[in-house]
This record gives C-alpha cells, sequence and structure tokens, in this order.
C-alpha cells in the first residue's frame, strides 16, 4: 500500500510531485466537493499587494494562514477559502510615480487623474504570476481564480456598508490601524510603509493633538466615523490600543 521511503530524498523533486499530483487531480477542489454538507467555516485571505515580489516573510504567513483552514477542514467542516488582492495603498502610488518620473500632488494632477489611476491599476498587478507560482510552492490553498481585489467597486461598498453598520448597530469594534504614515500632501497610509517622528508629527498637526500616538489614532477613527454618520465626533467612543 505505501512505498518505501528512501533515505536519501531529494525534497525539492518530492515536493513537486506532490504539487503535480494536487494539480491533476484536482486535490483542493475535491477537498471542499466532500464537504459541502459540513458546518461553513469561513476564511478570507488578508491579501498581498501584487505589485512586490513575494520574499521569505511571506513564506511564514502563507504557511500559517494554510494551516489553519487545512486544520477545520481535517475536522469535516466546509472551509471555502477566498483569495485576495490587495489593490489600494501609498506603495502602489510611490510605485507609479517613480515610473512616470513624478513627484508630488501637483506633478500627478498635471499627469491627470484617470491616466494616472489607470497606470495604478495596471501595476499592481505586476508580478500577479509570481505570486500565484509562489503559492502554489509552498501548498497554499485558496481560490485564486475567483479573488476578491480591494480597488473593486463592489468590494469598496461593501466595506463602507460594513463601516455603517458597525455603527448603526452601535458595535464598538476596535478599529485600529498598526502603523500610520502620512505623505507631504496629507495622504493618510496605515501600516505600509515606516513611522517616522516627523510623519507622527504631521498626523499630530493634522488632527490638532499634542498628545499621545492612541489618541492620534482614536482621531482618526472619530474623524471617520463622524463624516460617515455625519454625527458629532464628541459623542463617539471608540476604543483603541496606544
Amino acid at each position: 500500500m505505501y512505498k518505501k521511503v528512501d533515505a536519501n530524498l531529494n525534497f525539492v523533486d518530492r515536493e513537486k510531485q506532490i504539487e503535480k499530483f494536487w494539480n491533476d487531480n484536482d486535490i483542493f477542489k475535491k477537498s471542499m466537493e466532500h464537504r459541502k454538507e459540513g458546518e461553513t467555516y469561513t476564511f478570507y485571505d488578508g491579501p498581498p499587494t501584487a505589485n512586490g515580489k513575494p520574499h521569505i516573510g511571506h513564506v511564514e504567513t502563507r504557511t500559517i494562514k494554510d494551516m489553519i483552514p487545512r486544520y477545520q477542514t481535517m475536522k469535516g467542516k466546509f472551509v471555502p477559502r477566498k483569495a485576495g488582492w490587495d489593490t489600494h495603498g501609498l506603495p502602489v502610488e510611490l510605485e507609479v510615480e517613480k515610473l512616470l518620473g513624478l513627484n508630488g500632488k501637483e506633478q500627478i494632477e498635471e499627469y491627470g487623474m484617470e491616466p494616472f489611476i489607470k497606470k495604478c491599476k495596471e501595476s499592481v498587478w505586476k508580478y500577479k504570476g509570481m505570486w500565484e507560482d509562489f503559492s502554489k510552492t509552498v501548498g497554499f490553498w485558496a481560490d485564486m481564480d475567483n479573488p476578491y481585489v480591494t480597488y473593486d467597486d463592489n468590494f469598496i461598498e461593501s466595506e463602507w456598508w460594513a463601516l455603517k453598520e458597525i455603527w448603526t448597530q452601535n458595535v464598538k469594534n476596535q478599529l485600529l490601524p498598526v502603523g500610520i504614515t502620512v505623505t507631504d500632501d496629507g495622504t493618510l497610509s496605515f501600516d505600509e510603509t515606516a513611522v517616522s517622528s516627523d510623519n507622527i508629527e504631521n498626523v499630530k498637526n493634522l488632527f490638532g493633538s499634542s498628545s499621545s500616538y492612541g489618541t492620534i489614532i482614536k482621531g482618526y477613527a472619530e474623524k471617520l466615523f463622524s463624516s460617515l454618520v455625519q454625527a458629532d465626533s464628541s459623542d463617539l467612543n471608540i476604543d483603541y490600543y496606544a
């Protein structure tokens, strides 16, 4: 029934054999089909940005993200795994600025917002194929043929809907950015680039705050909710981590 294990295994060749077996026999698809009647365990991949190359750190995160859905599948649960692509953010804009030889908001506006946005949408897919090959190599199972894409209008509208539901249902969740960066024209970017003391001062000035970093984050969340529901931000009580 079982083949004898060779003491002189070539692990790379063995990985490729297993990957081929999975692909040839649609093992990922079958693992879900055989459990359709089971309890649903939903998994949405926290998406990478496809305009940057995968690196060794992504091996760890991809592996961890794969372990939990696999474990739930082994328990008999139906685990649809939706892959995704993060197509928003400051890194994308900076990449396109370098590509076009632009520097700052004024030059972008001179170039034209619509063509700049078009270039950004093209840029985010630069390394998509590399990401897909990398994910297969590390054994990461997810539906990459039907991913969610964060620049898609349906996705954007669903996020605004979710934020409004959080407010209208009086759910005071901890909506917490981990890092914060401000460009020269005041654009906010969270957890995408390094936080410097200069940028923190810019954010303090933006919010009129001279207190702690946690207060700055709270101020941003209050302004977000205030804009969303047209409420007085002084009425909001948002928990946050300092």
